[in-house]
């Protein structure tokens, strides 16, 4: 296949010029050209259209394939012309030179105005492109909003409001990761009702739910807001993550006890950095069943022993309710 010319179509005048070069292809290899007389008009009409539909350049080529002249655009080939004879490499190159010299010729104002479209094309595909990107975004805004959505109602306890084991398992494991990192600091506080099965049994169901409302309630108007963190991570028993010292969460935990009728449990203890988070979970919940011994309603914290070097031994003091002991 032979590329006699090609064209990039911008402006009306380039149209013209294609009608003009289409006729002098034809003719220069082509003796009977009254046929393409007629084809050539239709065919840049088609083009034409082609070119209006999304207003940006099209390039048009003349070729010759065998014996049979076509223009090309886009993924559509036209015939033009049937060549009786094979015309030689030699003329092939000389009328291709010649559609040389004429395209590269143009005047000032058509390079004038074809420059002007190419930048009308370019800045409506900016355009289009900055919508499409800002389309795009607000499809990603809405599915971030979506999934967060769907974490949270995954992640909060339907009765409570609370978070839930799920969400507790999560941020235990990522406060560990910000205390070694960052030296970001945290107790953990274990919380469970007193004799909250024998409520249940006494008064129902219905009224132990409403306990354990209050319960949540009362937790969250203890802590601070969108900093410390509060789970219901099974029945009646709590967790609160508190993002600072023992001397917060004991003040926490004292105003947690004072804040609703029903007796309750705590236990409490400061993270450490080679804390897993089994090890951490077992001296709060070493610490819990210590302050439940010890006649309920009250607190107890879990300390880390420094005479070992096992993780999970812990020392146990008693630290509220007028009450002083040691356990190790």
């Amino acid at each position: 296949m032979d590329e006699i010319f090609n064209i990039n179509l911008i402006t009306e005048p380039d149209f013209q010029r294609l009608n003009n070069f289409l006729m002098k292809g034809v003719e220069a290899l082509s003796e009977k050209n009254y046929k393409s007389a007629k084809t050539i008009p239709e065919l840049t009409k088609e083009i034409r259209f082609d070119f209006n539909i999304n207003k940006t350049p099209l390039k048009a080529c003349l070729v010759l394939d065998k014996n049979i002249l076509s223009l090309k655009w886009k993924d559509k080939t036209k015939p033009l012309a049937l060549i009786s004879s094979s015309p030689s490499k030699e003329k092939i190159k000389y009328i291709r030179d010649c559609f040389k010299d004429e395209l590269s010729n143009a005047s000032p104002e058509l390079l004038r105005l074809q420059n002007l479209e190419i930048k009308k094309s370019l800045e409506k595909a900016k355009m289009e492109a900055k919508a499409e990107i800002e389309q795009i975004e607000k499809q990603l805004d809405l599915r971030k909003r979506e999934l967060q959505e769907y974490i949270i109602k995954a992640e909060t306890d339907s009765l409570t409001g609370l978070l839930n084991r799920r969400a507790y398992t999560r941020h235990i494991n990522s406060a560990l990761r910000n205390l070694r990192k960052r030296n970001q600091i945290f107790c953990l506080l274990y919380l469970d009702l007193d004799h909250f099965k024998t409520i249940n049994d006494t008064y129902g169901h219905s009224f132990g739910d409403k306990v354990l409302k209050a319960m949540a309630m009362n937790m969250n108007n203890c802590i601070r807001e969108k900093t410390d963190l509060a789970f219901r991570i099974g029945g009646d028993e709590f967790a609160i993550i508190i993002f600072s010292d023992e001397t917060a969460a004991l003040r926490a935990a004292r105003k947690i006890i004072n804040g609703i009728q029903q007796g309750t449990s705590i236990g409490y203890t400061k993270a450490e950095k080679n804390d897993t988070p089994e090890v951490l979970i077992k001296r709060a919940d070493m610490a819990l069943y210590f302050s439940k011994d010890q006649g309920r309603a009250s607190i107890a914290s879990a300390v880390k022993s420094p005479k070992t070097e096992d993780p999970s031994a812990s020392s146990l003091e008693i630290v509220y309710n007028g009450k002083s002991q040691t356990s190790a």
